[in-house]
């Protein structure tokens, strides 16, 4: 947009400033892909991809298209972004598609293609968004991420106490950092759970408008980059020595 209005022989020195984005950050997945003190606008590449725009949506089913169109493994795994996308290969899942936002029609997608077993994998602080029946995970149409983990936490039997701390939490993240402080094995509980919940509520929105065999197996991810929780259909996709011990 610049360029157009630079006088021939001028050049010009860009900065961008982003007011308060050292504490926005805080509220985002930002850590996890490498970006600490401040915000990421565009990532790191001069090209950005818009993860909820029509475009995405259509590019995601030429590429599952085409890797049904040749050789393949037996299950499909649907990333979400770049980060999902480079964990998924660092662990040497194949047949991968990035999907972006559009989890909901790019399940159904998948059913109506005749995939057998799809595997998503994903940030736990995004994914946990299909455990409450949210499939378009665009922050701009929905967010009750902590609403999700508060309901899902009661339905655990968390402590009233530790549900109250969680109320107050800023990200996904630091409710988890509480409930483990608290318990390790009970927030590994509560966390598989709520992979077994993604699964079986993106099963359910699939049976709404096709009648379908896939499985559909999850796989959460923190902000360390390591998958930490499997559901039951993942785990029975991903033996648990291949993924959760590496």
């Amino acid at each position: 947009n610049l360029l157009d209005i630079i006088p021939s022989g001028y050049c010009i020195n860009l900065e961008i400033i982003f007011p308060n984005g050292e504490f926005l950050a805080e509220r985002t997945s930002n850590k996890s892909f490498g970006v600490v003190e401040g915000l990421s606008i565009i990532g790191t590449t001069a090209e950005t991809n818009v993860s909820a725009s029509p475009e995405q949506l259509t590019k995601a089913k030429s590429d599952l298209d085409y890797l049904l169109s040749s050789d393949m493994n037996e299950v499909v795994t649907f990333v979400i972004g770049e980060n999902g996308l480079s964990l998924a290969k660092e662990y040497g899942i194949s047949a991968i598609v990035k999907v972006g936002n559009w989890l909901g029609p790019l399940l159904v997608y998948a059913a109506e293609k005749k995939v057998k077993n799809l595997f998503l994998l994903g940030y736990h602080g995004k994914l946990i968004k299909l455990a409450g029946g949210v499939f378009h995970t665009h922050n701009h149409l929905a967010d009750a991420r902590k609403e999700i983990l508060v309901y899902l936490a009661f339905k655990q039997n968390i402590s009233n106490q530790i549900i109250s701390k969680i109320v107050n939490c800023e990200t996904i993240d630091e409710a988890l950092r509480i409930i483990e402080k608290f318990d390790c094995e009970l927030a590994n509980d509560l966390w598989s759970h709520i992979a077994n919940t993604v699964e079986q509520r993106s099963h359910a929105y699939v049976k709404k408008y096709i009648f379908s065999e896939i499985r559909i197996g999850v796989g959460l991810f923190d902000k360390r980059r390591k998958i930490r929780w499997l559901g039951l259909n993942g785990n029975s996709m991903f033996s648990k020595d291949n993924i959760l011990e590496r």
